[in-house]
């Protein structure tokens, strides 16, 4: 049996250093760190493996601004989510 769990961490970071008050509400975006949890188990004579976990165990969502919501990939915008799986081998 191996059981992991995994810290993503995103640092903070600053969308426009040219910013003023007028011209960009969202100049911050704060850290976020995530965590999942991961696990798989061995069967019959090591030849059925089950998998299973949990994603952003947390559900924590990510930081309120336009630019995290652009599709780019950086944050988790689905929330917390299950797997199970299993394979074979013959």
């Amino acid at each position: 049996m191996t059981l992991n769990a995994v810290a993503k961490y995103r640092h903070h970071a600053v969308v426009d250093r040219t910013y003023t008050i007028e011209t960009n509400d969202y100049n911050n975006i704060p850290s976020q760190t995530v965590w999942d949890f991961t696990g798989s188990y061995l069967l019959m004579s090591d030849k059925l493996q089950l998998r299973f976990g949990v994603k952003n165990a947390f559900d924590k969502a990510p930081p309120r601004n336009p630019v995290t919501y652009d599709g780019a990939g950086y944050y988790d915008t689905l929330g917390r989510a299950y797997f199970l799986g299993a394979n074979y081998r013959f």
